[in-house]
């Protein structure tokens, strides 16, 4: 019975012993991480003279690409991310009253493309890897209109929390930071002329590649655990691409499915696809359509 006792302790100290160096190895691992920086080359943006069009252009791209998805309806900061012992994340003020105030057209890039900051270390959650396919006009139009915003004094207090989980998944890369998953390399690309094509379909739903994966065959979203796994895009048995347009456009304005149910808008941004015109979602729907059937996640 005391060799069984003694055992039993044995095992149990081991235990305990390799639980504290794991939580020490993802706790260093993890600061090691987050706290890197990055120094990327940006590329090169000019910025027009801003003017009612420019203006306007910007706030529909503001609408389409969920910049009040994080950063709040004002877009004066918000706390968007509270799961804890995951992690406490808000996103910034963008208003001019924010961090941003003193931006440069690079940091505005470096942010946005690249998901970097002005000190070179890494954004947590800023989904900038779905960005690097917006074409240099459609920036600019959304920078300047940030910057032509009314400035807001926001209460919001900067909140970056790291919870055990997740410094075990950023340390396991089991969650990818952002920067992880950019080629900085990519230059910017060539918006098509606005029309009901397969063309400026695919321009549009290349930040869908960001849940939905490269083909666009959906399943576990790569990066991060947190996320529900993704709808198959494609046509075919396990995809969507072969809805009538109608399904689509109900979807994509309403979140609500063919089976009557809601879409998570945290997980599926209708809140922001909401605003597609009729020629944006005809292109959609033309460029799903065109797409070769495949498994999912495959």
């Amino acid at each position: 019975m005391k060799n069984v006792l003694k055992w039993l302790l044995r095992v149990t100290g081991a235990l305990v012993f390799a639980m504290v160096l794991a939580t020490i190895w993802f706790y260093y691992s993890s600061e090691s991480r987050i706290n890197r920086e990055y120094r990327v080359e940006t590329q090169s943006l000019h910025l027009p003279e801003p003017d009612s069009t420019i203006l306007a252009a910007g706030l529909y791209v503001a609408q389409i690409r969920g910049c009040a998805d994080c950063h709040g309806a004002d877009l004066a900061g918000n706390l968007f991310f509270d799961e804890m012992p995951v992690a406490r994340v808000s996103a910034p003020n963008i208003t001019p009253a924010g961090p941003v105030s003193s931006y440069k057209t690079e940091d505005w890039v470096r942010s946005v493309r690249h998901g970097v900051g002005r000190d070179g270390k890494p954004f947590w959650i800023m989904p900038s890897d779905a960005y690097t396919g917006i074409s240099e006009g459609d920036l600019a139009a959304l920078i300047l209109y940030l910057k032509s915003l009314e400035p807001i004094v926001s209460e919001q207090p900067d909140v970056k929390e790291l919870g055990p989980i997740g410094r075990m998944l950023v340390a396991t890369n089991g969650l990818k930071l952002p920067v992880k998953k950019i080629d900085h390399s990519r230059p910017f690309p060539i918006k098509p002329p606005v029309g009901p094509t397969v063309e400026f379909g695919f321009y549009l739903l290349d930040e869908c590649r960001h849940c939905h994966g490269a083909n666009l065959t959906g399943g576990i979203v790569a990066g991060d655990p947190s996320s529900p796994p993704s709808s198959n895009l494609t046509p075919g048995p396990e995809g969507i691409g072969h809805y009538d347009r109608d399904v689509l456009e109900r979807a994509l304005r309403t979140g609500v499915k063919p089976d009557g149910s809601v879409m998570n808008p945290m997980f599926m941004p209708w809140s922001a696809s909401m605003h597609f015109t009729d020629v944006e979602i005809d292109a959609i729907w033309a460029y799903l359509r065109s797409l070769e059937p495949l498994p999912t996640g495959s």
